[in-house]
């Protein structure tokens, strides 16, 4: 296969697992040398370096290209949410010793609380890796969950 020499192009997909989707987005322009920028969401850092490398193999040798990562529990999944303990201490300790920091008495609201990344969960995941290169049939997204 020849290698793609410039490229301008959106591309999007999705892997459903377990009830989560996995959500790639990929954008790029035209541009002298690859500048490949990677965001991922905080559960899905550990990829970074695995895309990296995926595309430094590919054909694209040039060009700004953008991928974003997006991990994401899906409606149909019917599970309820569990308060993960640990988060929850984490965030009412390090909020206290803000408080601290400041010299202000600080009682946490609940309402805040609810709202702050990490402390709910459907199942426990133990660790998202990636799925070896072709992965099993229905791996579009090339990752699983390990429980």
């Amino acid at each position: 296969m020849a290698k793609i020499t410039s490229m301008t192009g959106f591309g999007t997909g999705a892997a459903e697992v377990d009830g989560y989707r996995l959500r790639a987005l990929i954008r790029s322009v035209n541009g002298r040398f690859l500048d490949l920028q990677i965001r991922c969401q905080s559960g899905l850092v550990d990829f970074e370096q695995t895309v990296r490398e995926r595309f430094q193999g590919s054909s694209i040798t040039r060009g700004k290209v953008n991928v974003n990562l997006e991990w994401e529990e899906t409606p149909q999944s019917g599970a309820l949410p569990v308060l993960n303990q640990e988060v929850a201490d984490q965030y009412i300790g390090e909020l206290k010793r803000l408080g601290d920091i400041a010299g202000v008495t600080l009682e946490p609201d609940l309402h805040q609380l609810a709202r702050l990344p990490g402390l709910f969960r459907s199942q426990e995941i133990v660790a998202l890796e990636p799925c070896p290169a072709g992965g099993s049939k229905g791996s579009a997204g090339q990752a699983r969950m390990v429980y």
